[in-house]
């Protein structure tokens, strides 16, 4: 993510934002994360096939119909996500959802940034603080209690915590005030006191079978 100062203290602030598909998920870039949305009934089976089972991430649970949310983080998404679905989970009735979104940072589990669980419990809390703020979705989990980080751990949390929500603005999840509503392309960090202007983004290795779009094209999913 590029920053420069401009006139009166804000800063620039460019973010990337592309989605597109490889089999039954979407796959979504910014420029330090990657997010899949997939069917509840494929997520685990994706999940696994796209050889990142035991990779730590967020998570969010879906359900379109009555628009209701869940996030959470894990140290293993097949596991959590297939607990999720089991009955066995939640008193013997599965927690309702129809489609999933994981979220990290795209790295192997050797290096990933997302192995430190205090980052990924403030990602998850700045997302339930937003999505509780945002009011589009009822969120079936409270705000978490914080927990102490270093400065390193807490500038990873304001980073990809940012990111996360210039995604989930870009899949429609959000509303407009955590960005430009979509069509103007306005990065997340705008809702943070800064100004932001968004670029095309360069095809990737991530290209092949896939398509680029800008924020404000509007999602299959």
């Amino acid at each position: 993510m590029a920053a420069a100062p401009e006139r009166g203290g804000l800063v620039t602030v460019t973010c990337t934002y592309r989605e597109y598909w490889l089999g039954s998920c979407k796959h979504v870039d910014t420029n330090s994360l990657h997010a899949i949305v997939s069917d509840r009934n494929a997520a685990v089976r994706s999940i696994k096939n796209l050889g990142m089972g035991t990779i730590p991430c967020l998570y969010l649970l879906i359900d379109t119909m009555i628009l209701e949310l869940y996030v959470g983080q894990t140290g293993n998404a097949s596991r959590r996500i297939a607990e999720q679905c089991s009955p066995r989970s939640h008193g013997g009735s599965p927690r309702r959802f129809n489609k999933v979104v994981i979220i990290w940072d795209g790295r192997p589990i050797q290096i990933t940034r997302f192995n430190d669980e205090a980052v990924r419990k403030g990602i998850e809390a700045r997302l339930i603080s937003a999505f509780s703020t945002d009011g589009k979705f009822s969120l079936t989990n409270k705000l978490p209690s914080g927990s102490e980080t270093t400065l390193d751990q807490a500038e990873q949390v304001e980073a990809f915590g940012s990111e996360a929500l210039f995604a989930l603005q870009g899949l429609r999840y959000l509303g407009r005030q955590y960005g430009g509503g979509g069509r103007r392309g306005t990065s997340i960090l705008a809702a943070e006191g800064q100004s932001s202007r968004p670029r095309r983004p360069a095809l990737g290795r991530r290209a092949a079978g896939g398509r680029g779009t800008g924020v404000g094209a509007r999602p299959r999913i």
